[in-house]
């Protein structure tokens, strides 16, 4: 509705009903790294390394067993994709009943790249899909103890600038 104030995005959660409800969003620290389950043995190429990835992310922490089978699938799409865009790559076109015709793999190819698609999102894989799935990742850069050791450094004041380097205008000492 024009001129309601919206709630930020991560903030909004549908009902049946078409309510909004608020939200809190989930926290995945990356410090809280679990045991990777072992790889399927069914996996190959870039599904292997997509099963790695996926388990090394800390977006991994919000998994269920329930999604076990999700994240095999995932990987074992991925796999596949890789095989037949091998083929259709040795061979774009091929030889159809009214000429030379572009190699029928490319649909196929294209129908496992929208199922990967949706895969990545429902398993927050991507940035945006992280998001609406409500995690936030925990990113602490710098702690308070850094910064006080890093303002009791003395300062350099004398800094002869290299060639290469533009001069800093210090914003302390002008009038």
């Amino acid at each position: 509705m024009p001129g309601r104030p919206r709630k930020p995005v991560e903030q909004l959660q549908y009902r049946g009903d078409g309510r909004e409800e608020r939200r809190s969003l989930r926290v995945v620290a990356p410090g809280e790294a679990r045991k990777m389950p072992a790889c399927p043995r069914d996996l190959t190429g870039v599904g292997r390394v997509a099963w790695r990835a996926y388990w090394a992310d800390p977006v991994s922490l919000a998994a269920t067993g329930v999604d076990a089978y999700d994240i095999h699938r995932y990987c074992r799409l991925l796999a596949r994709r890789e095989a037949l865009e091998e083929q259709v790559a040795a061979e774009p076109v091929v030889d159809g009943y009214a000429g030379p015709t572009v190699n029928p793999l490319h649909k196929l190819v294209r129908e496992l790249t929208r199922e990967i698609e949706k895969y990545r999102e429902m398993l927050g894989i991507l940035p945006l899909a992280r998001m609406r799935l409500g995690l936030v990742q925990a990113q602490a850069a710098v702690t308070v103890g850094e910064l006080r050791r890093q303002l009791a450094r003395p300062r350099r004041e004398e800094h002869e600038p290299r060639a290469d380097e533009r001069p800093v205008i210090d914003l302390e000492h002008l009038p």
